[in-house]
């Protein structure tokens, strides 16, 4: 779940766990009926027995109310996800251990026993393709809710807007994970050839045919749901589908990562979040330009469209500080024109696997704050720019597998906080200027494997 969940929501969780109220021998009951449809490999819920007080167990907050100690908060989230990558062969493998998932399935009682939940979190754990409990609808007391990458399937049960009072809300079934599966060699210069580098793995299959039950949750902050298949959303009311989301006024991150979305992006009801600020809307299929009308909310400070079928252009929104198009092979730049209109507050620029043309000029001092410049794999040509050392907040040039020529500027060794420098598959000459080789032994690795 994203960071913005205040710290103040944290704290309190904490001092929860910490009390020595005793809960409610139902609540307590209920809870070990849950552990006993579950399987914990590691032992995460071995200090959930006996007659004890709950509110003293591994993840459970509790508070007193009208003289009464509730269990109110529960944290279940896997403290160690499997993490999976994708082979060449195209077929997926895991690195790490999935022993610590709590596996198993939820019963409705568990809900409708914990009536004043405000914390639930059961991300990354295996449920085994069963729905989410309609049940939860019930939780009206709920400010935080997070069933990522859970191992839920169907249909998302539209009881969730009763849910008022939600601040934070993550449906989330896919993730990203590392994927050379595209990667091949031009046999002709020798050179290898590939589409972005990461892809989605499913953990479920979540889908919601209308998105109308978000409408009475005014009080969402963060609104996360990568993976959730809304095609059948957008097929049914098409350019209409995103109005629900309109509704949602105080809405700071939308992150509908890989959703099935297609059309254009649905800039007329996004106009309405005026205090968003992260859209992340990457891996969908819109075929259309990025809306220059973005630049209308001032509060966005990250835009996400990697891999989304954009073409155009790209428009200046000079409020952002992080903006990611990589993989949109059919949007079209000079990046000789690019810096021409400032972007004072852009601090990360991932741009690799576009239609980036032409040479790198004096111009991108206009972009004086940044910090990252991903570049990789595009038709930029002439000669490193000097003048890239005079903006001292870079750590991370990347201009693999463009077609710069010349030598490598000795300039570049006063970026004091640079830790990435790639220049690998180019067209340049002359020797590495030994102030450079005086940096990083990481940097000095990426210096090296360029073509000579």
């Amino acid at each position: 779940m994203h960071a913005l969940y205040t710290k103040t929501v944290i704290a309190t969780i904490i001092l929860q766990w910490l009390s020595s109220w005793a809960c409610t021998p139902n609540e307590r009951s209920t809870l070990l009926s849950f552990k006993a449809g579950l399987t914990d490999s590691q032992g995460r819920l071995a200090s959930w027995q006996g007659n004890g007080n709950c509110c003293n167990w591994k993840g459970i907050g509790c508070v007193q109310r009208s003289n009464t100690t509730h269990v109110t908060a529960l944290n279940l989230r896997n403290p160690k996800p499997v993490q999976r990558a994708r082979k060449t062969n195209g077929m997926m493998f895991a690195y790490s251990s999935d022993s610590w998932s709590l596996n198993g399935t939820i019963s409705p009682l568990l809900f409708s026993s914990l009536k004043q939940l405000e914390y639930l979190d059961l991300s990354w754990n295996n449920f085994q393709q069963s729905q989410i409990p309609e049940q939860l609808g019930d939780l009206h007391r709920l400010r935080y809710l997070n069933l990522s990458n859970a191992g839920f399937s169907g249909a998302i049960p539209e009881r969730l807007s009763n849910l008022s009072a939600l601040h934070a809300l993550d449906l989330s079934c896919t993730t990203f994970i590392v994927d050379v599966s595209s990667v091949s060699m031009n046999m002709s210069n020798h050179r290898p050839v590939h589409n972005f580098l990461f892809s989605n793995a499913s953990s479920g299959f979540l889908y919601c045919h209308s998105l109308s039950w978000l409408e009475r949750l005014n009080a969402l902050t963060v609104l996360v749901m990568e993976g959730v298949d809304l095609s059948t959303a957008v097929s049914i009311r098409y350019s209409d589908w995103a109005e629900p989301i309109s509704f949602l006024k105080n809405l700071r991150v939308l992150d509908l990562v890989g959703c099935g979305i297609f059309g254009s992006i649905p800039v007329s009801y996004l106009l309405n979040l005026t205090s968003l600020s992260s859209l992340q809307l990457s891996f969908n299929f819109f075929s259309s330009d990025i809306p220059p009308q973005l630049a209308n909310l001032t509060s966005l400070s990250i835009l996400n469209v990697v891999s989304s079928g954009l073409k155009g252009s790209i428009p200046n929104l000079p409020q952002l500080q992080e903006l990611y198009i990589h993989g949109n092979s059919n949007l079209s730049v000079d990046i000789s024109q690019f810096f021409d209109i400032p972007w004072p507050s852009l601090q990360i620029l991932g741009a690799s696997l576009c239609s980036i043309n032409g040479m790198i000029l004096s111009n991108i001092a206009n972009s004086s704050s940044l910090v990252e410049l991903n570049l990789q794999s595009n038709n930029i040509v002439g000669p490193i720019p000097p003048f890239l050392g005079n903006i001292s907040t870079l750590n991370h040039i990347d201009f693999a597998m463009n077609s710069l020529s010349g030598s490598i500027p000795s300039s570049l060794s006063s970026l004091g906080n640079l830790q990435v420098l790639n220049f690998n598959q180019n067209n340049l000459e002359g020797q590495i200027p030994d102030s450079l080789c005086e940096l990083p032994i990481s940097l000095r690795f990426f210096i090296q494997q360029t073509e000579w």
